[in-house]
């Protein structure tokens, strides 16, 4: 309730400039849904948002441009639709079924994250989206979805960060 109230206050005025932290923190879906569009109607209005998240997926649903920050310093900027299409399209979307013993071969795989039945992969480099695809097939696995897309900001902040931290 506390953070609904800042926000109201902070809009009394039809500031010109918003500055948002965090401001999805400790609300409720339907909360949620409801700044989502009071934010996304001030923007309509051609108000300034800078938008301070942790929350990766909440960036590329909401913002245009972007500033990734580690420790202090800004580690990559620019418009998202730019920086993710830089960052290229080896990510792959696999939805399935039974098991996928094949995201464990590194000759095929730099890196994966898995949520059950769906996982997104990072190809390793110099492999093509349809050699993961021959192989997921040859494996006997059930797939229900496959779609090569740009990486999430998610994965190329881990990378940008990792890259930094070696």
């Amino acid at each position: 309730m506390q953070q609904k109230v800042q926000f109201v206050s902070a809009m009394i005025h039809d500031p010109e400039l918003l500055i948002l932290d965090e401001p999805f923190s400790g609300l409720d879906p339907v909360n949620v849904d409801l700044l989502k569009e009071i934010i996304l109607e001030q923007h309509e209005k051609g108000k300034t948002i800078v938008f301070s998240t942790h929350i990766m997926e909440q960036v590329e649903k909401l913002c245009e441009y972007i500033c990734l920050i580690n420790r202090g310093k800004k580690v990559l900027d620019g418009r998202l639709s730019d920086v993710k299409h830089s960052y290229g399209t080896n990510t792959i979307a696999l939805e399935f079924d039974g098991e996928a013993d094949f995201l464990d071969d590194k000759t095929l795989v730099g890196g994966v994250d898995r949520y059950g039945n769906y996982a997104e992969v990072t190809l390793a480099e110099g492999v093509e989206a349809r050699q993961l695809l021959e192989r997921a097939v040859a494996s006997g696995c059930n797939l229900k979805r496959f779609q090569v897309m740009e990486p999430t900001l998610h994965n190329i902040f881990i990378n940008i960060v990792g890259k930094e931290a070696a």
